[in-house]
């Protein structure tokens, strides 16, 4: 309840750095408290805030939260995309990169993954906003 509190102030006074924080730790509260949605929800808002306040940290943030909350089978491609881009940006955060850590293990090896699914050429040159895009239209979740 603060995390929403602090963001419905963060929005009333127009402070995009942070909704960005703010949206992201609620997407993590959401996302343990089972409620996939509503975390997706939050991580868009913090990936817009974050972007909005050039705030490149809370954008990696935000992407992962994305991430997992997408379903592996379906986007596991497009999820690697978003580990690899966290793993070697000096941006992200160490919670973010804790983040990743724990997700690796959900996923398919690459080299089990379907090929068919998502073509890694096509997402290696997605930016940041086409990532978060593709990983809030996903819809499912774990």
């Amino acid at each position: 309840a603060h995390f929403q509190e602090a963001a419905g102030l963060f929005r009333r006074i127009g402070d995009p750095y942070g909704l960005a924080q703010t949206s992201s730790y609620l997407g993590r509260s959401l996302t343990l408290l089972g409620a996939a949605e509503e975390a997706r929800k939050a991580y868009v808002e913090a990936f817009a805030s974050a972007r909005e306040a050039d705030s490149l940290p809370f954008m990696l943030d935000a992407l992962v939260g994305l991430a997992q909350l997408s379903p592996p089978e379906v986007d596991a491609e497009l999820i690697w995309r978003v580990i690899d881009l966290v793993k070697e940006h000096p941006a992200a955060m160490s919670e973010t990169r804790e983040a990743v850590d724990a997700l690796c293990p959900l996923l398919p090896n690459r080299e089990a993954s379907q090929p068919g699914i998502r073509a890694d050429a096509e997402i290696a040159h997605l930016a940041l906003e086409e990532l978060a895009l593709r990983l809030a239209q996903t819809g499912g979740s774990r």
